[in-house]
Order: C-alpha cells, then structure tokens, then sequence
C-alpha cells in the first residue's frame, strides 16, 4: 500500500477536509493540529474523498488509496490507537502492472499504518496516517525471504514481552509474505515500549509461524496456498500469556485424507520471553457452529469458515466476542460461554476443553447477535476485515455494547456504474465504526 508524496495540491486537500472537519464539529471543539473528526460513521479517511452534507465520506477510486483490515483498542477513556492496512501513493500513473508507490514498490503493496484517536467533547478525532511498519528490502530490492514484498494484518495487546533483554509493553502480531500473489503468509511479531512505535520486528525469532510445504503430497502443492495470517489476541494476564486466534488456508490432513481447507486455529502462548517461546496449548480448527450471515433471501444461514476474524473477552459474563467477514450480506458479531472443565476456567478453555466434534454434544455453540454492514449502502455495499474495539488487553469495553470497525467496500458494478471506467473495488476500501447490542 502506498504513498507519501507530499506535494502542494495534496496539503491544499488535507487543509480543506480539515477545515470541513471543523466545521462540522463547530466552533467550541478544539484538536490538535492535523486531526480530523470522525464523520458519519467514517472513522478516517484519504484528504481527497468527498465528504457529503450528512456527512458521509465517499471515497474516490482515482487515488488508488485502501484502507482495511482494522486493528483498534482504547488505552484510556479518551485515547484509541488504529492499526490498519494501507498503501502509499502511487507516482506516475501510467496505466499497465508496473505501477509503483513513492518508495519504488508496486502499487499494490501492504504497508501496516498508524493513526491515533482522542476524544473531545464525546466525539473522535484522528491523527494523520503514519507508516510504522513495511516490507523488507535488501539493497534496494523486496527480496527478504518471509515479508519482502507485504506486510499486513496487524494485531497489537498490550503486557510484558522480553526479548533480547529488554521488556516491551506492546506486542503486534502481524502477516508478512514475499510472493506478489499472496501464497505462502506467514505470521510475524514486533515490540514497542509505546503504542505510537517505534516498533521493532522480533528478527531472531520470526516468522512465529512459517508456512512450508514440507509433508505435503504432490497432489496439494497446485492448491492456492495461502498460509497464515489474520492474528487475534487476547492477554490471558495482563503480562506475557497470550490466546491467539489465527487464519490458516491451506492443506489439511485428517486420518491419512488431505483436503485443501480455510480454517481458523487457536492456540495459547506464553510470550513474557520471546526468546524462549512456549505454546500451552492448541486446536488446529475452530468449531463454527452457530455463526451465522444472511443469504439471499434474508434468512440466517450457517458460515462453513470462520477466517479474517477479531475476538475479545467480556469478563463481566465470561463470553468470547468474535466478529468475520461479511461481505454484502452483513459481518457477523458471535459470542459463545467459555466453557470448561475445571471450576475457574482459564480464557480459551472452551476450545482446548471440548474437541470441535464434541461441542454439539457438550450444548456449546456461538451465537450470532447481529450482521453488520454500512448505513450509506450506496458507497459501501461490502462488509470485510473487521475488528473489535477493545481495551489494551483484548477485552471487551462494555457488557451491554460491543464497537466494531468494519472495512466498507463498493462492489464492481455499483463503481463502474458511479465511476465509469473505473473496475476495482479495493480503491473504495474505508474504515467504518459501528455499535452493536450485546442485549
């Protein structure tokens, strides 16, 4: 993803979505300079989109800019930190595939971006987009053999996380691949001392999951494979012991069968040493069961996958919070009992406790309490990589709310229709908050 070509038509731009974003915030409200205020339900957005007299921010397909794949939590009541997918602008334009950003990568290229929130007068008012994690290169070149030509995904929680003597407060899990055709993610980890960076990818250990086609028949090996990706945590201690939820699409082996599948895994780690990493437990694939979307006739219909997906724990009753992909028929928010077998159940029991198989037959299953999509269904037709806002820790804010951040998109026809000429959606990519009932 990129850009950061600072030139006078662009300053001109940003002062004027600045200006509009204070007057729509009126005269008393004061933020610091190159903030701008949450508009609708547009959380931040590029200085050329439009913004419409109810607000509205529509976003505009020429500047080839995306923004997805949300990562949000709340340090205190009036501060939130964003960590998103974006990529940089692209310079030249000339039409054709080698379309390159300002840092001499291709155009469509993930950087891992930055913004901060603060709360004035009830409302959130965001900083400038800054770039705090990019693809690796070598003498020039994105040749780095696990993130050298993407970076993407991120998740951060806060703890304490050692690694090569010093002990870090934030941790971000994050995606990473060489491959121009996204095959072969793998996950990655860097630290902070601060929520803002600068971070530091853990080199000596990464990738904390490599993706390998070792052990795969030949028959699998012409499979899409895509790998891992897609990190959600939770802090089990408000220190190093973290739950992870994870994407994985690949090749499955089940009794002596492979099948090509796209699951999520769960696993819990201890991390307060990254040196010396140590997983506590695991289950390759998550039951789905009860996770539901609409279909074409507006009836609940059950998901086959749960992938791209953002979790938190509700402390106050013990409920794991998730949230998926939607696409146009709404992303779904699902909760399900932390189930256990022991008196005080640890977070995470309910996946380690009961096998997949053995759910329906213990009464655990998720429940879906809403689809959410975008109110201005003109713009943004689509739902996808979503996340949960939540406290530093991956819990959930409230036990009667649930705020969620979804990626609204056009689809193809609706952009060609209001933009001719233009044919992909991922230019239309915006971040979108919503509020949902736990009720």
């Amino acid at each position: 993803m990129k850009r950061s070509l600072r030139i006078i038509g662009i300053t001109m731009a940003l002062a004027a979505v600045f200006s509009l974003s204070a007057g729509l915030a009126g005269c008393g409200d004061s933020a610091p300079e190159g903030y701008i205020k949450e508009s609708a339900e547009n959380m931040f957005w590029e200085a050329e989109d439009r913004i419409l007299e109810d607000g509205t921010v529509v976003p505009d397909p020429e500047i080839c800019i995306y923004n997805y794949a949300p990562s949000i939590f709340q340090e205190d009541e009036n501060t939130r930190y964003a960590y998103y997918c974006s990529n940089r602008y692209t310079v030249g334009k000339t039409l054709g595939e080698n379309w390159m950003d300002e840092l001499g990568n291709q155009q469509v290229t993930d950087y891992i971006a930055f913004r901060k929130g603060v709360k004035i007068d009830g409302e959130w008012w965001w900083s400038e987009k800054k770039y705090v994690l990019s693809p690796i290169t070598r003498n020039g070149e994105s040749n780095h053999p696990y993130e050298g030509q993407q970076v993407c995904d991120p998740n951060v929680i806060k703890g304490g996380f050692a690694y090569n003597g010093h002990t870090y407060s934030y941790l971000m899990a994050y995606l990473a691949c060489s491959t121009r055709d996204n095959q072969f993610n793998n996950i990655c980890l860097a630290v902070a001392d601060s929520p803002e960076g600068p971070w530091k990818r853990c080199e000596d250990i990464n990738p904390l999951f490599k993706f390998t086609t070792e052990g795969m028949p030949d028959s699998m090996l012409s499979t899409y494979l895509w790998g891992y990706g897609q990190a959600s945590m939770i802090s089990l201690d408000r220190m190093g012991r973290v739950l992870m939820f994870y994407s994985a699409i690949k090749p499955f082996e089940t009794a002596g069968s492979w099948s090509h599948e796209t699951q999520t895994s769960i696993a819990r780690y201890d991390f307060s040493d990254l040196n010396n990493i140590v997983r506590e437990d695991f289950c390759e694939r998550m039951n789905v069961t009860g996770v539901t979307r609409p279909n074409i006739t507006g009836k609940a219909a059950q998901v086959t996958v749960v992938t791209n997906g953002d979790y938190a724990y509700d402390a106050a009753t013990g409920r794991i919070y998730g949230i998926t992909d939607g696409e146009q028929n709404g992303a779904p928010v699902f909760w399900v009992e932390n189930k256990s077998e022991d008196e005080n159940a640890e977070i995470g029991d309910v996946f380690f406790d009961y096998a997949r198989e053995e759910w329906s037959a213990n009464g655990i299953q998720w429940t879906t309490i809403a689809n959410v999509h975008a109110v201005d269904t003109e713009h943004y037709q689509s739902s996808h990589n979503t996340c949960l806002i939540r406290d530093p820790y991956g819990y959930t804010l409230s036990s009667g709310t649930i705020e969620a951040a979804i990626t609204g998109a056009m689809t193809e026809a609706v952009l060609g229709q209001l933009y001719p000429g233009q044919t992909n959606p991922l230019w239309t990519y915006r971040i979108l908050r919503k509020t949902v009932s736990t009720e």
